[in-house]
Formats: C-alpha cells, structure tokens, sequence
C-alpha cells in the first residue's frame, strides 16, 4: 500500500497508467508522483514555469520528502535556469537550506533540444510530458516497467548537462 503525503491529491491504483491534459490534474499527478518517492525525485524541465514548483503545497510535500530519510535526493536539469532564479524563491530556499539533497543542472550539448518532461520517483513512478507546449501528459505510480525507459531517458539528459545553481552566495 503507498504512503500518501497528502489525502485531498486524487490518487491513482498503483501499476495504472493515466493521461491528462488538463493542467490542473498534471499539477496534482506530479504531487502523486513526489508523494510515491522513497529515496530520489528526478525533475527535468525546459524552465519549471507550467509544473507548479511555485506552489507553496508542492514546496512542503518536497521539504517533507529530503526530511524523511537520511540521503534522499533531488535532481533537476533545466533548459533555462533565468526563471527560478527568478521567480521560485521558496524552491531557492529549500535547496539553499538543503544543498546536500539537491543538485540542479543546466542542459548542455545534445540535451538541449530534448523537448519533453519528466518527473520520477526512485525507478517505480512517473509524469511524462511528450511535448513541453502541448497539455498531454502520461503518468504512473507504482509501475517500475513503464519507468525504466523514462529513467534511462533522464539519465542520457543527465550526462549532458552541467552543475548551474549554487547552494551559497557569495559576494565580494
């Protein structure tokens, strides 16, 4: 039986696989997925600006996940960087207070033409968006067969990408 973070986020059986295009139900299907994580959450986005890493619910149920468990981790590769510099302050200051259990990158090379999204659970869940300006995404829980290529896709994006945020700042 999985674990729920948070019981008012709609809840998929575990091994079905869903579609939506809605965005408010892509937001929640994300919040399942971060909720179904044990150990790492894998994010790749061209800029975080449609998947609701503004929202304050989605920042506690992350800071709830790096707080669970001793080494649990959180990968992000972005195309562009600029917006959550900008406008992702609580998400800035969860990593900044938490720089042992993030690492943000940034696409280089081949990765940047990647035009999809992803955010995984450990091996076992997922939120696939085919198109990052189309609305239709696809996502799991509990389904470690349908993961695994979304997993192998994350890791070919992670080799082509380089370390783009800092945990400190630093200043002269």
């Amino acid at each position: 039986m999985n674990e729920r973070t948070n019981p008012d986020i709609p809840f998929h059986p575990a091994g079905e696989t869903a579609h939506t295009s809605s965005l408010t139900e892509s937001r929640l299907a994300i919040n399942n997925v971060i909720g179904s994580a044990r150990k790492v959450i894998r994010i790749f986005e061209r800029d975080l600006t449609d998947a609701g890493f503004r929202d304050p619910d989605r920042i506690r149920l992350l800071e709830s996940f790096i707080l669970a468990r001793r080494g649990n981790g959180v990968s992000i590769v972005l195309h562009d960087t600029r917006y959550l510099d900008r406008d992702c302050a609580r998400l800035m200051a969860l990593f900044r207070r938490n720089t042992h259990a993030f690492t943000i990158n940034r696409t280089v090379d081949t990765a940047c033409s990647a035009v999809d999204a992803l955010v995984i659970a450990d091996e076992h869940s997922f939120w696939h968006r085919l198109h990052q300006d189309q609305p239709r995404v696809t996502f799991a829980i509990g389904d470690s067969i349908a993961t695994a290529p979304l997993l192998h896709r994350f890791e070919e994006i992670w080799e082509s990408s380089e370390p783009a945020v800092a945990g400190t700042l630093l200043g002269l």
